[in-house]
């Protein structure tokens, strides 16, 4: 009755390990899925931007000729695309973050810091042609909120930077005219690998973008406190500049950390 009884114990211990592993195995199988899910996810997620970017650019570019009175509204689809394009390459730059391809997401975003920049020097060229030059005109939240996207792309380019490996030379895979062929993100793998900085360089590259996301901050705190005494609508500037602000000093942490 003894052994009986020692054998009926055992065989509820294998079968309670048995049914332990199949749980296990199980988990693992889920986990593998959801693996694999996941990264089905992010390939559409890539394909969608990539897409976006396509007709975007193919928009922003248009030069075909319009018949009377569409010209006013081709010009007004060419601003509004140029004005999204940025914001997919910083989404795309985002993506490659996440895949850990940090110097393809210092590409994108560096190809986003261009429009930004574009869009801010044209709003400040109008300001000076519409008050002769004087810089007396009144600035508009807009304003406000495109230098702010300006600083930021400054933050972002910054932080790949930093996230890139110590010791290598950031190397993307795209090369230069990429864009001007769309699809190019999904491609990437593709073309021809483009060295955006060297090793050596890294780190002064990440505080020259640094140094000029902080310079930029001061001036929309300064713009920010001048509008706000006037009494002019804001809305969420308060809560993104401040937010901003975070991001500039958090870099320049980083950046003191790796020295």
């Amino acid at each position: 009755n003894k052994r009986a009884k020692m054998d009926s114990n055992a065989s509820k211990k294998e079968a309670s390990q048995s049914k332990d592993g199949g749980r296990l195995n199980s988990r693992n199988a889920e986990t593998s899925e959801s693996d694999v899910n996941d990264s089905d996810d992010l390939d559409l997620a890539f394909e969608m931007m990539d897409t976006s970017w396509e007709i975007l650019l193919s928009h922003a570019t248009d030069s075909s000729p319009q018949k009377n009175g569409q010209h006013t509204q081709q010009e007004e689809q060419q601003e509004w695309a140029l004005g999204q394009i940025p914001r997919v390459l910083v989404c795309i730059g985002d993506l490659y973050s996440f895949r850990e391809e940090y110097a393809n997401a210092v590409d994108m975003h560096l190809r986003a810091l261009t429009y930004r920049e574009e869009a801010w020097n044209r709003m400040k060229k109008n300001h000076a042609q519409n008050d002769g030059g004087k810089g007396t005109e009144s600035l508009t939240v807009e304003d406000l909120r495109c230098q702010r996207h300006v600083v930021e792309n400054y933050v972002l380019v910054a932080e790949a930077l930093l996230d890139c490996p110590e010791g290598e030379d950031i190397v993307c895979m795209l090369g230069d005219d990429d864009e001007d062929n769309a699809g190019s993100a999904v491609k990437a793998k593709k073309s021809k690998e483009r060295i955006l900085a060297k090793a050596k360089d890294r780190a002064n590259f990440a505080q020259s973008h640094y140094e000029m996301a902080r310079e930029g901050l001061e001036e929309i705190v300064c713009r920010y406190g001048e509008m706000s005494a006037a009494d002019i609508e804001l809305g969420t500037e308060k809560q993104d500049i401040s937010y901003l602000a975070m991001l500039v000093v958090g870099i320049g942490n980083s950046i003191e950390q790796q020295k």
